[in-house]
Parts: structure tokens; C-alpha cells; sequence
């Protein structure tokens, strides 16, 4: 199983089935699956979700990359795919993680520029 953790663990931006991670072991799907929540918890489909989205989560928050580019970056095929997954993940939808679609001031999300709200401040220019 180290060798199925290690191929999530380095690969998981990449396509990845569970049968193709099996036959790389010598295992069926099936028993994969189960030896690998029986040791982590969780699925393997499961595991490459929760990493690619909080990969996400620190691209957004850490980066100025669109949404669309963080997407494809973490591997995800399309768009709404992502979106949906990110909000059923963290509860929020990705644009309040990240600074690229605004100003984030105490915790709000303005998409208007700070000039138009009345905000003068050098922090914003």
C-alpha cells in the first residue's frame, strides 16, 4: 500500500484510476479499494479529491493564477467539475478564498475597485 500512497502523493495532479493504480500493484480494483480505506480512512478517489482541492484552496489564496488555470493546474477536467467540488469541499464558493477576482477587506469580498467604493488608501494602489 506505501506504493499507492506514494504514487497519490506525487502524482495526483495527474490522471489517476483506481484500476490503473491497482494494476501497477498487481491487485484488482476492487481489493485495492478496500485495502487502501482499510489503512487510510478513505478512498483512493477520495484522497485525489481532497488534495487536488486543497491544492486549490492554497493556489487561490497564495497566487494570482485564474480560477481556470488553477483548475487544469490540480487536475481537474473542466470548470463547473471544480466549482461544484470546491464548494461541497469547504462549504464556500473558491472566490472568497482568493484575492484575484478583488479586494478582500475584513473578511468581505469587494469586486469593485476601492476607488469607486471610496477608499483612498496607498494599500490599494
Amino acid at each position: 500500500m506505501e506504493a499507492v500512497l506514494k504514487i497519490v502523493e506525487e502524482c495526483w495532479s495527474q490522471p489517476l484510476r483506481v484500476g490503473d493504480l491497482a494494476e501497477l500493484v498487481g491487485l484488482s480494483p476492487v481489493r485495492l479499494q478496500h485495502l487502501f480505506k482499510q489503512e487510510t480512512g478513505t478512498s483512493v478517489r477520495r484522497s485525489l479529491l481532497d488534495r487536488r482541492l486543497s491544492e486549490a484552496k492554497h493556489l487561490l489564496i497564495s497566487s494570482n493564477a485564474s480560477v481556470k488555470e488553477i483548475c487544469f493546474r490540480v487536475g481537474f477536467g473542466d470548470q463547473a467539475n471544480f466549482q461544484a467540488s470546491f464548494k461541497k469541499r469547504f462549504g464556500r464558493h473558491h472566490v472568497h478564498f482568493g484575492w484575484h477576482r478583488g479586494v478582500q477587506l475584513a473578511g468581505y469580498l469587494l469586486t469593485a475597485s476601492p476607488r469607486l467604493l471610496g477608499i483612498n488608501s496607498p494599500l490599494f494602489y
